[in-house]
């Protein structure tokens, strides 16, 4: 198969390989096999693309870095980088439920990172929550019927602001035109 224009322009120019790299791991994928839709997004967008793309992987999965970069090379060699992909719609009481909860966290001092990590299953999120205010306040590691308890009480002031959250979201005003 003989390389396109421009393919064989970035080859012309000395670069045989495009190289892209995390802080663990350096990669490179041959300029011959990228179809020009990939090289076009590479230009405008810098290899930082890449970085961006594992970063944000590595920050809400426990997948290995190697795993989030074959992904993405396959991609780049399809020449798919920046087509979205099938996205999961998530209810919007449990987004705004985790949204809550990874700002309790984040107000705990947790990272943000790990705040939204914690807060995926915004139940378990806010047990996190509980215990961590519980030792504020005993000095000591919350038992689980304390938690419990906190729980039974706590989580339906959670859903009621979640609800508030997603009927606000759902305003709409009669405008005169």
């Amino acid at each position: 198969m003989s390389n396109t224009t421009l393919q064989q322009a970035i080859i012309d120019a000395g670069m045989t390989a495009i190289p892209f790299g995390t802080t663990e791991k350096d990669y490179s994928i041959p300029v011959a096999e990228l179809p020009d839709a990939t090289l076009i997004r590479v230009l405008q967008y810098g290899k930082r693309m890449f970085n961006d793309f594992v970063n944000s992987a590595k920050a809400t999965s426990d997948t290995p870095v190697d795993e989030l970069a074959a992904g993405w090379i396959e991609r780049a060699k399809a020449g798919t980088l920046g087509q979205a992909g099938t996205r999961q719609t998530a209810d919007p009481y449990i987004k705004a439920q985790r949204d809550i909860v990874t700002g309790m966290l984040r107000q705990l001092g947790v990272k943000a990172v790990d705040a939204r990590k914690a807060a995926s299953d915004p139940q378990k999120g806010f047990v996190d929550v509980l215990a961590a205010k519980i030792k504020m306040a005993t000095g000591q590691p919350a038992p689980s019927d304390a938690i419990t308890a906190a729980f039974d009480a706590n989580w339906p002031k959670v859903q009621a602001e979640a609800e508030r959250m997603v009927a606000a979201s759902r305003v709409s005003l009669d405008l005169d035109v």
